[in-house]
This record gives structure tokens, sequence and C-alpha cells, in this order.
């Protein structure tokens, strides 16, 4: 049985980019840098908890692959993945918090899932753990109570694709995926990998954007940082 968020021993974290690793690093005491696999992986505590963090680099194959070396490499028996997303549902707004509670590819497309088979699984959409879910969702809530900055905790279906997503894309996934509440690059990947591994992981992701570039860079540069800090430090605790 994967580990909960009480009891993991060793907790991977990862993001895909470096703007999204450095509120992190800057939680996590005594770090010491192991290079593997042309990354650089920093072990250390954050609140007294075992960690291991990593920027994966973006896109599902990176995704997979890291998330692989963190459960395969480096023990961990948890894997939290954290980022900014694209918001798909029309609800949301930059700022606000989405908390995967299960996964699926907007961009794999076949003639007839009964027959051929989503990487082999029995299960798919690709679910998370949902321990780790409610977990981060009372994190983040609780991080909004207690600082000036003001946003909304979502938990649903967050999609998948090696593309960037602009705001036509954005609008027909919507009509594609009308339950799916955000889109990254990244998620679906490392939660496969960590579910073929029965290890527990978590998807929490900010939204920056709905499409647009200037948007997506400005919360990344200007606003994340807090945000990110501000969840991870309260999910991850002694």
């Amino acid at each position: 049985m994967s580990a909960s968020p009480e009891n993991a021993e060793r907790i991977g974290i990862m993001t895909p980019m470096p703007p999204e690793f450095d509120p992190v690093t800057s939680l996590i005491r005594g770090c010491r840098g192991i290079e593997y696999a042309r990354r650089n992986f920093l072990t250390g505590q954050l609140n007294g908890r075992d960690v291991v963090a990593v920027t994966s680099g973006i896109g599902k194959a990176n995704a997979a692959d890291t998330a692989g070396i963190l459960v395969d490499r480096f023990n961990t028996d948890a894997v939290v993945l954290t980022g900014v997303a694209a918001s798909v549902h029309e609800g949301l707004s930059k700022g606000d918090i989405v908390v995967a509670s299960e996964l699926i590819y907007h961009d794999l497309i076949v003639p007839n899932p009964k027959i051929y088979k989503v990487d082999g699984h029995r299960r798919y959409p690709i679910p998370t753990d949902s321990r780790w879910a409610q977990t981060a969702c009372r994190a983040a809530a609780q991080f909004f109570r207690e600082s000036e900055i003001r946003g909304e905790v979502w938990q649903g279906l967050i999609l998948t694709g090696d593309r960037y997503m602009r705001e036509g894309g954005i609008r027909r996934l919507r009509q594609r995926f009308p339950s799916a509440i955000a889109v990254a690059m990244e998620d679906t990947s490392a939660g496969k990998a960590c579910y073929d591994r029965e290890v527990a992981f978590a998807a929490i992701r900010a939204i920056s954007d709905s499409g647009s570039k200037e948007e997506f860079e400005d919360f990344v540069i200007n606003q994340y940082s807090r945000i990110a800090a501000g969840i991870i430090g309260r999910l991850i605790k002694s």
C-alpha cells in the first residue's frame, strides 16, 4: 500500500521548470546535490521530513522519466508534482489552486479505447492518491486563510499534453473534456509512472493563465513563488 502524507519516509518533489523549483528549494534545509541522469537532485529536509527535489524539464517524457528515477533510484514512497497550469474550467481565476483527483492525456487519440488499451492500464483516467489530494486541498485552503493572497481551491481532472495551449485550443479542450479543470504538460505521465509502481502521487498546480503567454510569464515571474512555498510548506509537515 502506498504511503500516506503522515507516514511517507521520503517524499519526492518535482517541478517542470526552474522558476517553479526555486520556491521549493527555499524550504529545504541541509541540501545536498546529486547529479544523476543529467538532472540535479537535491536531498535534504523540509519541516523535518526527508525530501528529494528536482526539476524534471517540461513535457511528458521528462516527467515520466523523472518520476521513475525519484522512486527507483532515490527510494521515495510518495511523489508531489507542483507548478503552474492553464485553466480549462471557466470558473477558475488566476492564482486559484487545482489539485488532481485523476489525470488523462488530451493528445492521445485511439480509434476504440476498449480495444486499444491506454498504456496497458485497466484503469484510465489515471487516479491520484486521494489521501494526498485531500491533504493538498487542506494545505492550499490554509494558505489562503493565513495570507493576504486570495484564491479558491479546486479538485478534479487535470489534462496533459505535449503542447502549450492557447485560448483556441483551450476552448476545444473544454468541449472535448467538459469535466476537466486545468491543463499542463506533465501530470499524467508522472502520475502513470507512480501508479505503475504503486507509489502515492499528487499534482498541485496554481492557475497562471487561460491560454495567454503574457499572463503565464507574468504569473510565473511575479506571483507564483509565494503561493508555491506557502502551500508546499503546509503540505509537507513534521
